[in-house]
């Protein structure tokens, strides 16, 4: 099997037991359209996913708030 972006290297270990190292063929990622517009686009889902976990997080540290308040009230 051929991968575009990382060259597979088979190395057999002195105790007979195989391993896979690669290493990543820079210039064929940094020139290639597809591979940036995919990386363009799973920036863009990691920045969403960031600011909604910031919503959540403000969400439910104002819930702790209102909680505490409303157990001190009793």
């Amino acid at each position: 099997m051929e991968y575009k972006f990382i060259n597979l290297i088979p190395i057999l270990q002195k105790d007979g037991s195989k391993n896979l190292e690669f290493n990543l063929k820079e210039n064929d990622i940094l020139n290639n359209q597809y591979f940036l517009w995919i990386w363009d686009i799973e920036q863009k889902k990691n920045d969403e996913y960031t600011l909604q976990l910031k919503q959540i997080r403000n969400t439910l540290n104002q819930l702790k708030t209102d909680i505490k308040k409303e157990l001190n009230k009793k």
